[in-house]
């Protein structure tokens, strides 16, 4: 450092997300550190977070190029388009072969990480991001009103039946105390905002493997994943286990034990329930942590406990984890016309030192963030390498780092290394990390990453061969799976005219595009 000789010497145009938590991007104080450390001056185009992938078509479409792309969470999809198929995008294996230090430590320590971020033409358009986020593989979680137990002098729940009773009292009894029967035992989001939010991600999870999300569009929610034989299926053509566990959801709602209103809500309409000042009101929520949908170290928050995954009529009992999540790639590619690819380059390096990598997610040392002192132990019960002194953000307007829209290097070391003081209550705000580690290594028992379907890729001729059966098929999904929930449709009649429908809109052939590229790929 610095990368060039002077300040002014070198101006770049990058693309960024307005993330509605960054104030300005010119001013934030994580790049302007960036600048004052590299000698690098950046002009910023911010594009919207909603219908920022229209946005970048209509940009690469126009030819008026930025220099860098930049934490805009590009899709496979796009990368195969616009980098494989157009060349729009600059192949940079070269260029971090020949400039990149940090990135080193990603190859070393992270296997095939390199092989995951190249495409399948051979070239790799994006630098690769590091978050091993040991919870966020294992974020099928329910997080249930412990003090509605207590005051009704309940356990958790460890199977589908004692969860049944456990609403059952939730709604009845009024564990809320205030003499009216407003309680919602159990609450989801089928809307926006919800991070593995909907009851059934959860609980078909008691009745066989389960990872559709009928919540997002196009094929992101079709369920793949391997059965024992490592044969690509979707749990749909599993239909005994998957009709008994329909017919369970749809015994909670029919009997007012899930909210009515959650196949409408979104993630903000839900924590504004949770957090209703006037009385407790609602009995469980999933998500992946409990602060989706509450004030983290708040009085709800602290009174919801995360509930193991729960054991099935068959016995079964599982949770979906994936082990694939800790490197990806698609926040940081150059146009095919930068006109400073080197500098880029080692601009992004740059990004993977603890010194950028932490200002980048707490912000200016000494506000958000401090050195440790002598004697401090991480999370991990390891010497601490830091010490966060105000709470994590990415919602409320700031201006002092950049919401994690970038690249950068964090390891579960990196994470759990966050200095913690063992006499912390793990649900205040200052324990978070320490009851996200408990709760998720509590979960990891249940994991059943065998059946985890790898990130497999796809041409861009591909893709839009799949594009159509991806949509359609989506859509079925959502329609008729909400129908089941809510006994719009009857599961017994018509179960096995929605699976010949999943089948006519081309499953089987997507099943089978996925087993070859898996078996390519993987095996």
């Amino acid at each position: 450092m610095p990368i060039v000789p002077n300040k002014g010497d070198v101006t770049m145009k990058w693309m960024v997300t307005q993330w509605p938590a960054i104030i300005d991007w010119s001013t934030n104080s994580f790049m302007q550190w960036m600048e004052n450390q590299t000698n690098v001056h950046l002009e910023f185009e911010a594009i919207s977070q909603e219908g920022k992938r229209e946005k970048v078509s209509l940009v690469l479409a126009s030819k008026d190029y930025p220099d860098v792309f930049f934490g805009l969470q590009f899709s496979n999809e796009q990368i195969q388009q616009y980098g494989v198929a157009e060349g729009m995008l600059m192949p940079l294996e070269d260029l971090i072969d020949a400039n990149c230090v940090e990135i080193q430590k990603i190859w070393d320590n992270f296997q095939g990480s390199r092989k995951q971020i190249t495409q399948l033409d051979g070239h790799i358009y994006s630098m690769p991001n590091v978050n091993e986020c040991y919870h966020c593989t294992i974020s099928h979680k329910m997080w249930m009103n412990q003090d509605w137990l207590d005051k009704l002098g309940l356990k958790q729940p460890t199977t589908t039946d004692e969860l049944y009773d456990v609403l059952i009292a939730f709604r009845d009894n009024d564990p809320n105390g205030n003499g009216l029967a407003d309680e919602i035992p159990m609450a989801g989001v089928h809307g926006t905002g919800g991070w593995y939010g909907s009851y059934d991600q959860y609980l078909l999870n008691a009745f066989l493997f389960y990872n559709s999300d009928v919540t997002v569009s196009g094929g992101a929610g079709l369920g793949f994943y391997l059965d024992d034989s490592k044969n690509v299926t979707v749990p749909f053509y599993n239909a005994g286990p998957m009709k008994e566990g329909l017919k369970y959801l749809n015994k909670l709602y029919s009997e007012g034990l899930y909210y009515e209103g959650a196949f409408s809500l979104n993630g903000d309409q839900l924590t504004q329930i949770v957090e209703n000042p006037d009385a407790a009101l609602v009995g469980c929520f999933f998500g992946g942590y409990a602060g989706m949908h509450s004030t983290v170290g708040g009085e709800r928050y602290h009174s919801m406990h995360a509930v193991l995954p729960l054991k099935g009529p068959s016995g079964y009992q599982g949770t979906v984890h994936d082990p694939y999540g800790a490197v990806w790639a698609n926040n940081l590619l150059l146009s095919k016309d930068c006109k400073y690819p080197e500098i880029a380059i080692k601009w992004g390096d740059y990004m993977y030192t603890f010194d950028a990598t932490i200002r980048s997610y707490l912000g200016v040392e000494g506000v958000g963030w401090r050195l440790p002192n002598p004697g401090e132990i991480g999370i991990n019960g390891k010497p601490a390498l830091y010490t966060q002194l105000i709470p994590w953000n990415e919602w409320e307007p700031q201006n002092d780092h950049i919401c994690q829209m970038c690249i950068d290097y964090r390891p579960v070391d990196y994470r759990l290394g966050m200095a913690y003081d063992e006499s912390t209550d793990m649900y205040s705000a200052d324990g978070l990390e320490k009851l996200l580690q408990v709760v998720s290594e509590d979960y990891m028992q249940f994991a059943k990453t065998a059946n985890t379907m790898p990130p497999v890729k796809f041409t861009k001729e591909e893709n839009d061969e799949m594009m159509l059966a991806r949509t359609e098929l989506a859509n079925t999904l959502k329609e008729y799976l909400t129908g089941f929930m809510k006994g719009d449709r009857d599961i017994d009649a018509e179960y096995d005219a929605f699976v010949g429908i999943l089948k006519s809109q081309g499953m089987d052939d997507l099943i089978a595009r996925y087993q070859k590229a898996y078996e390519v790929q993987f095996k």
